[in-house]
């Protein structure tokens, strides 16, 4: 079966209330929750209950890209995701009613449910259960519990931390903890959820969570803390060394598509629904439409959908190199004017739509002409990444899995960690020249320094990573979010507040009903 084993909604019905966007984020007492899991059998229904909450819009969904549209990536324009779309030109308020409310009570429901298993799991009779199962079982609940606070803490600051389910009346009383508590909690859920997990994912279903998954995730923290000063890199290298070889030791590679040598076909294999679940996949987001509604996302993003809910900035477009490695600016560089998408890095074709391209309009091929194509985009590019230039394709019918980690983000991680702990060495050039190699362009030019090597990893997480929801954490954590954003010269209103921006909102919603809930700086 193409998504985990979700014959599971009926007995869910009795162990969880249904989850909406609109859920608060502590639900509800869950009165039935002892009576089902006095019976083991229902352990693994309950675990399926934490997956399924992965796949709301605040969490995974739409959100990595939405949150691309935060960056210097893309710019959210759409009366839907508004709160994004203020976000982005610095008028923000606590009165967010959409995107940013389900960011912050989407994590919570998969709290929620992770607590509800995790209380009647721990000391509980496993049953039938082997012991590997059922610690492999506990393993993955805290793994998913993490992920939450993860997003969590990395959108909102510190935040109200408990695990254990909470009633409605506790909910509205918790306080806030602070950052470098629930940092601590994730780190730690990760490094002992790892120990308990196989390398291989449980009986064999594709999309679950695997120890090189918890170690990867635990890796990607520790490095977002070593920017932070939070951490020391070397501690941070020896985590994604160790990601980095259990990973491989499990298979993992940098997929490629027939001999290897389209590089755009390489990059897309990735990305590909006809090869989900491939080796470069660490962990993701699984989805199906005839299962579970699949996503919206060819209808949100898609050019060749009515509406259209980002645009891509001209400065990303900009910043893929050409074949030779060099910069579009670089005088040396083979970059030509007059043809400007001419061998260019793939991953620019792969994950934009670049004036020139062709779309599908029943039989005939229409080529795009940027902002002429299309009255909603407010640049000549949009999202190529996870959608389709066929016209003919049913716009609510995703069935493409969301990654969450992958193989060529902890190669990436390897790399900066290495460089700051040991400069660029040949392992740290390896890292990185294996990304370009697969899109076959020329590797990083040798002899850099310390910084300009940095410069190189920060700039191949961009082009590597677009629209996975990764840029925004990688300016908040490096700290350039205020240079780059407000160094946005498209006319197109992009703002960015220091001591304010580097968190969304509290919902004002959530502290109006909680009044040990403080809301964030600025706000």
């Amino acid at each position: 079966m193409k998504t985990y084993k979700i014959i599971f909604y009926l007995v869910l019905l009795v162990a969880f209330h249904s989850c909406t966007e609109d859920l608060e984020p502590t639900p509800p007492d869950f009165t039935s929750d002892e009576l089902f899991f006095s019976n083991p059998d229902n352990f693994e229904a309950g675990l399926n209950g934490i997956y399924d909450a992965l796949q709301s819009n605040g969490i995974f969904g739409r959100m990595p890209i939405l949150l691309d549209g935060v960056s210097d990536n893309g710019l959210a324009h759409f009366s839907s995701v508004g709160d994004i779309e203020s976000f982005g030109d610095g008028t923000i308020t606590p009165e967010v009613n959409n995107v940013i409310e389900s960011a912050y009570q989407g994590p919570y429901v998969v709290i929620q449910r992770a607590n509800s298993l995790l209380v009647n799991m721990i000391g509980a009779d496993k049953g039938t259960l082997s012991q590997e199962k059922f610690n492999n079982i506990i393993a993955q609940a805290r793994v998913l519990r993490a992920l939450a606070y993860k997003r969590l803490v990395y959108l909102f600051g510190g935040v109200p931390l408990y695990t254990t389910p909470l009633g409605i009346n506790t909910s509205i009383e918790i306080s806030r903890a602070t950052r470098e508590e629930v940092i601590s909690f994730i780190l730690t859920e990760l490094s002992e959820a790892a120990q308990q997990l196989s390398t291989a994912p449980l009986d064999g279903v594709a999309g679950r969570v695997t120890k090189q998954a918890a170690l990867a995730l635990h890796a990607q923290t520790m490095v977002y803390e070593a920017r932070l000063g939070n951490q020391s890199w070397n501690d941070a290298l020896t985590s994604v060394t160790n990601a980095k070889n259990t990973a491989e030791s499990a298979g993992a590679i940098l997929v490629t598509s027939g001999n290897g040598n389209d590089g755009l076909a390489n990059y897309n294999a990735v990305f590909n629904e006809n090869n989900e679940d491939n080796n470069e996949l660490l962990f993701y987001i699984k989805y199906d439409f005839d299962i579970d509604n699949g996503t919206n996302i060819q209808s949100n993003f898609s050019v060749v959908a009515g509406t259209l809910y980002m645009s891509a900035h001209t400065n990303l477009a900009n910043d893929f190199y050409t074949t030779d490695g060099l910069s579009i600016t670089n005088p040396q560089s083979i970059y030509n004017a007059s043809t400007p998408y001419l061998n260019r890095d793939p991953r620019l074709n792969a994950s934009l739509v670049v004036p020139g391209d062709l779309f599908s309009d029943g039989e005939s091929l229409n080529p795009f002409e940027g902002q002429g194509s299309n009255s909603n985009l407010l640049t000549d590019f949009s999202i190529r990444k996870f959608t389709t230039l066929n016209n003919d394709v049913e716009l609510n019918r995703g069935g493409l899995d969301i990654p969450v980690m992958r193989y060529a983000e902890v190669l990436l991680l390897f790399a900066e960690a290495e460089n700051q702990v040991n400069g660029p060495t040949t392992n740290a050039y390896n890292a990185i020249n294996a990304l370009r190699k697969r899109v076959n362009i020329a590797d990083v030019t040798t002899g850099l320094s310390k910084d300009a090597f940095n410069d190189e990893v920060i700039h191949e997480r961009r082009v590597e990573l677009a629209f996975e929801g990764k840029r925004w954490f990688d300016l908040i954590t490096l700290g350039i979010a205020n240079e780059t954003i407000n160094g946005i010269n498209e006319g197109l209103g992009r703002s960015f507040t220091p001591n304010k921006q580097e968190l969304f909102p509290i919902p004002k919603v959530e502290v109006d009903r909680n009044s040990n809930l403080t809301q964030n700086p600025g706000y």
